[in-house]
């Protein structure tokens, strides 16, 4: 119960913040963004490792800024994560295709990070939560459907360093409602 009552402040203050960083010209309507998309900032759903909202704000035609606040079911903990992005696209005739690659931080609260093995460990720790600090990159495929939804499949993978060091992989699949 104390696991998904932080779970809820956690996701309601991330959400806070990606909105309050948002400038307001991404957010008015009728305004054509970056790659086609109605706006600069979509916001929506990934599946996978980890599962939760995922966000993207395009910076530019060919960069973005993009992550997730999800929970990861492999490791019992509530992932944070943005990554800078590039974007390259993919002569594939009418399909608005894009490559995308990036480096990234994480925030993982609510894991036990100390396995033996140097390894996320698979339990939560009890009482005791706690807190994970890494960097990570981002390699992925978009397609672009303007102007509103955009849906993805990305490879992160992920080095903890705090408080112990060790490596994963993410693999997700998402979308994006642009406005």
């Amino acid at each position: 119960m104390r696991l998904m009552r932080a779970a809820g402040g956690f996701l309601a203050l991330t959400m806070a913040l990606v909105f309050i960083a948002t400038p307001a010209s991404a957010q008015r309507r009728g305004q054509r963004g970056v790659q086609g998309l109605a706006g600069k900032f979509g916001l929506g759903i990934q599946l996978g490792q980890p599962t939760g909202l995922s966000y993207k704000y395009w910076t530019s035609g060919q960069t973005a800024v993009a992550g997730s606040v999800a929970l990861n079911f492999k490791y019992d903990a509530i992932f944070a994560d943005g990554h800078y992005l590039w974007h390259k696209p993919l002569d594939t005739g009418d399909l608005n295709l894009l490559f995308h690659y990036g480096p990234g931080l994480f925030l993982a609260i609510g894991g036990d990070f100390n396995d033996d093995k140097g390894r996320f460990k698979d339990k939560f720790s009890g009482n005791n939560s706690s807190v994970g600090i890494g960097v990570g990159g981002s390699f992925g495929l978009d397609i672009i459907f303007p102007p509103r939804f955009d849906v993805y499949l990305q490879i992160d993978p992920k080095l903890l360093v705090v408080p112990t060091s060790a490596f994963d992989l993410g693999l997700a699949l998402g979308g994006r409602f642009y406005f």
